[in-house]
C-alpha cells in the first residue's frame, strides 16, 4: 500500500525448518480429510433425503448420547494421559478442564486470554499489545491463493457467487468470564509485562495479526506466538479469579528460562530498588534507570544506596539465570497462602512434553464442596530481585 511506509527493513517469509511442513503438505492432508467429511456429508444428505416428509428421528441427530459415550471412554481409557497421573495428576484424565492463555492463535482472544480473568485493579497495570502499523485491507498476496491453473476450490464452491455464511455461531458462553465480588485480598502488583503480538490473531482467515512497526515482513500476519506475561521478584502479586471452579484444580504453565531483560518494566531493577522504595511507602512504578539524583533523594535514596543500587544495574546478564537460593514462590487461593522454596517449586514443576512446564497448585475436591464456585487466586516470586524471570503461558482449573 502507498499509504504504508514499514519503519522496518522488510525480509523474506522466515520461519523455515525442515521439521516445518510446507504449505502443499497442509493443502494435501487438508483435502484428504475434507474428502471423508464430504462422504459423511453425502450420506447424511442421502437419508435426510430418503424420509418422509423429511423428517428425522431425535436419536439420528441428536450427538448427546455419543459425545456421552466419547467421555465415558475417556475417563476410563488407559492412554497416554495415564502415564503422568502419578507425578502430575489423575483428575486432567477423567474431567474436562478449562484454561485461558496467551498463546495464539485463539478462538475469541478478547475472551480466552488470561487477561480476562483479571480485576480491574489488575489489569490495569498490564501494558497493552504493540499498536497495529496499519489497518485492512492489505495489498494482494499471491502466496495466499491458488496459482494460476491449479484447482480453485473456493472458486467452485462459490460458482461466482461470494460466499456469505448465513450463520454466525458466538461460542463465547464457553469462555465465562469472572464477576469478581470481592476485592483483591493481596496488594496487586504492577510490573508484570505482556510479551505478545499486535492485531486480531484467532487463526482465522479474517485474522490481522503481527502488522506493528517491528515487524519485518507485514504480508506474512503468521499468528503462531508463545506469547505470555513476564514476571520476577519484583513484579509483585498476580491476581485473577476463576470462574466455576468444581473439583478444585487449579495449574500453571510457565516458562522458567526468559532472561531479565525481557521485562522492559523491570530489566534494570534489582531487589534493592522494591526494598528501598517499599520501606519508604513510595510508589513501586519508579524507573530508577530514569531517575536523576535530586529525584532518587527526594524519595529517601541515600548517596551509599545509590551506589549499591547502580553497581547492580550495571551488572551485564549474558544467559538464563538459576534459581537463586532465597527463591519463594508462594500462591493464595481465596487468601489461603502457600509458600514454596526453591527445592519444591523445582519439585512441583512437571515437564509434561519439550519445553511445557506445568505447576499444579491444587487438587482438592473439597475445595468447593462439589458445587461450582469462582475463586480467587493470586501468585508471586520473591527472593531473586530481577534474577529470575518467568513467563506465564496458560492457566488451568477444574
Amino acid at each position: 500500500r502507498e499509504d504504508v511506509i514499514p519503519p522496518t527493513k522488510q525480509k523474506g517469509m522466515g520461519g523455515r525448518a525442515k521439521w516445518h511442513p510446507g504449505n502443499r503438505i497442509h493443502q494435501y492432508k487438508g483435502r484428504a480429510i475434507a474428502v471423508f467429511i464430504l462422504d459423511a456429508l453425502k450420506e447424511v444428505f442421502t437419508m435426510w433425503n430418503n424420509t418422509t416428509d423429511f423428517e428425522l428421528a431425535d436419536d439420528v441427530w441428536h450427538v448427546t448420547p455419543l459425545y456421552d459415550d466419547v467421555r465415558s471412554k475417556v475417563e476410563n481409557s488407559e492412554g497416554e494421559c495415564k502415564k503422568f497421573e502419578k507425578n502430575f495428576s489423575s483428575l486432567m484424565c477423567q474431567k474436562a478442564v478449562k484454561g485461558r492463555t496467551e498463546f495464539t492463535p485463539r478462538a475469541f482472544p478478547d475472551h480466552a486470554s488470561i487477561r480476562a480473568l483479571m480485576p480491574p485493579s489488575q489489569l490495569s497495570g498490564i501494558n497493552d499489545p504493540p499498536p497495529l502499523l496499519y489497518f485492512p485491507p492489505d495489498v494482494f498476496n499471491p502466496n495466499l491463493h491458488p496459482p494460476a491453473g491449479a484447482v480453485d476450490v473456493l472458486n467452485i464452491v462459490e460458482a461466482g457467487v461470494e460466499f456469505k455464511a448465513n450463520l454466525v455461531p458466538d461460542y463465547t458462553h464457553f469462555l465465562k468470564k469472572p464477576t469478581f465480588p470481592t476485592s483483591p485480598s493481596v496488594p496487586v502488583g504492577n510490573l508484570h509485562y505482556l510479551n505478545t503480538r499486535s492485531g486480531f490473531c484467532d487463526g482465522s482467515v479474517d485474522s490481522w495479526c503481527r502488522r506493528d512497526a517491528n515487524e519485518d515482513c507485514l504480508l506474512y500476519g503468521h499468528n503462531d506466538g508463545r506469547n505470555g506475561i513476564l514476571m520476577n521478584s519484583v513484579s509483585g502479586w498476580m491476581v485473577m479469579n476463576l470462574p466455576d471452579v468444581k473439583f478444585g484444580f487449579i495449574a500453571l504453565k510457565f516458562e522458567t528460562w526468559h532472561k531479565p531483560e525481557e521485562n522492559p518494566k523491570t530489566k534494570d531493577w534489582t531487589g534493592d530498588e522494591r526494598r528501598l522504595l517499599n520501606s519508604r511507602n513510595t510508589s513501586s512504578t519508579i524507573y530508577l534507570r530514569s531517575s536523576s539524583r535530586q529525584d532518587w533523594q527526594s524519595h529517601g535514596v541515600n548517596s551509599t544506596q545509590e551506589k549499591l543500587v547502580v553497581r547492580e544495574l550495571k551488572k551485564k546478564k549474558n544467559t538464563t539465570p538459576e534459581f537463586c537460593k532465597d527463591f519463594k514462590f508462594e500462591f493464595s487461593i481465596d487468601g489461603n497462602t502457600t509458600s514454596w522454596d526453591k527445592d519444591e517449586f523445582v519439585k512441583q514443576n512437571t515437564a509434561l512434553q519439550r519445553v511445557v512446564e506445568v505447576v499444579k497448585l491444587a487438587e482438592d475436591p473439597n475445595m468447593t464442596g462439589g458445587e461450582e464456585k469462582e475463586v480467587e487466586l493470586a501468585f508471586r516470586m520473591t527472593g531473586c530481585g530481577n534474577q529470575k524471570t518467568f513467563q506465564l503461558t496458560h492457566v488451568y482449573w477444574a
